[in-house]
């Protein structure tokens, strides 16, 4: 009797190799957010062994064309250094390791108060001369980041200006190739 042929999803993580029956947005095994890809399980049945053949070429392509050594990483690592980007803020650009690297992300805590929301405007405040940002407050109305702007000497600074606490609009102002450079969400809750 021949073997029927049934089709099956598994979601197999693009960053670690995880497979995972459910797609989630995050990676149950490396935790990343985004990694999972929907892959085709092809599973033979009829002849009681039930054996599974898993169909991945496009994922092992994609893995090998990724694979590099770790003394190509260090030498593009040493090229990107000098693609930091520098807010002019001598001691912020310090402690993110010499200026915000391209397509990083920073999550700046500290307790309410202190100047969080302050020291983002006035690094947005340098660098809109260079490109385009966007400031998204969530918990400030736009007058009131307004008057933060003009107390900083930044009233005006070429800072895009938006409130808004929903992630997917947030995330929709962001994307296309007329988007932001430089984004500040404040605050992620």
């Amino acid at each position: 009797m021949p073997a029927k042929e049934k089709k099956l999803s598994v979601y197999l993580c693009q960053n670690c190799g995880h497979e995972q029956k459910k797609g989630s947005g995050q990676c149950g095994e490396c935790h990343q957010w985004n990694t999972l890809e929907e892959q085709q399980i092809s599973k033979s049945s009829g002849s009681g062994r039930g054996s599974a053949s898993v169909q991945r070429a496009s994922t092992r392509q994609h893995i090998q064309q990724s694979v590099k050594s770790l003394t190509q990483y260090s030498q593009e690592d040493q090229l990107q250094k000098n693609f930091r980007l520098k807010s002019g803020i001598d001691e912020l650009d310090r402690v993110v390791g010499g200026g915000f690297f391209p397509g990083s992300v920073l999550l700046l805590g500290g307790e309410p108060g202190i100047g969080k929301s302050t020291l983002l405007m006035q690094a947005m405040g340098a660098f809109a001369p260079r490109m385009k940002v966007l400031y998204v407050s969530g918990e400030e109305s736009a007058e009131q980041v307004r008057m933060r702007a003009r107390r900083l000497g930044l009233g005006s600074a070429d800072v895009e200006l938006a409130t808004s606490t929903n992630a997917a609009d947030i995330a929709a102002s962001i994307g296309g190739k007329d988007g932001p450079e430089v984004v500040v969400i404040d605050s992620i809750q």
